[in-house]
């Protein structure tokens, strides 16, 4: 990280975040949906 300095590290710390909080909804979604199979429109 050293290399990256410190906006580099921020902004690689702001896409990780991002991508882990896209994964984290994935889970919740797929979760909610499975108990509540009505939720799904097809």
């Amino acid at each position: 990280m050293k290399k990256l300095g410190k906006t580099g590290s921020n902004v690689v710390t702001r896409i990780m975040g991002l991508i882990l909080m896209a994964l984290g909804i994935e889970i919740i979604v797929a979760g909610i949906t499975t108990l509540f199979p009505v939720l799904l429109v097809k």
